[in-house]
C-alpha cells in the first residue's frame, strides 16, 4: 500500500511539471520571436532559423494564434524578463545553437516562472518529503 502512495505522488509530480514546461517553453518561444521581429525587424525564416523551430510556427506565434494560457505564461516571461538574455544571444551574429537551447531550457526551469504557472494551471504542487 505505501509502494501505490509513493508511485501516485511522482506520477502527479511528474504530470505537474510536464504540464509546466508545456507551457513555459512555448510561451518563451513566443516571446523571442516576436520582440527578435519587433526590435530587429527580422523575417520569419530568420526567426525560425535562429531559434530552432519551424517557419510555420514563427508565422502562428507572431499573429497571437495560441492557448491563453501560454498568453499568460508568455506575460509572466515579460514580466520577469526571462526572454531577454535569449534575445541578446540571437541578436548577435556568431550566436551558438547549443547556447540558446540551454538558455531557453534554463529560462523555462525559473522557479519563479514554474510557481506561477502553476497557480495559472490551478495544480496541487507536489512537495517530496
Amino acid at each position: 500500500m505505501p509502494w501505490d502512495w509513493r508511485r501516485m505522488k511522482r506520477n502527479r509530480m511528474y504530470t505537474n511539471c510536464n504540464s509546466v514546461i508545456k507551457l513555459t517553453i512555448p510561451a518563451l518561444r513566443i516571446s523571442v520571436a516576436c520582440k527578435l521581429k519587433k526590435v530587429y525587424n527580422l523575417n520569419e525564416v530568420e526567426i525560425a532559423r535562429r531559434v530552432g523551430i519551424a517557419q510555420a510556427a514563427v508565422s502562428k506565434y507572431l499573429n497571437g494564434r495560441y492557448s491563453a494560457r501560454i498568453g499568460k505564461v508568455r506575460g509572466i516571461v515579460e514580466s520577469i524578463g526571462l526572454d531577454a538574455p535569449i534575445v541578446k544571444a540571437l541578436s548577435k551574429a556568431g550566436y551558438d545553437r547549443k547556447h540558446i537551447s540551454l538558455l531557453i531550457d534554463a529560462a523555462a526551469l525559473n522557479s519563479t516562472l514554474a510557481e506561477k504557472t502553476i497557480k495559472i494551471l490551478k495544480l496541487s504542487p507536489s512537495v517530496s518529503k
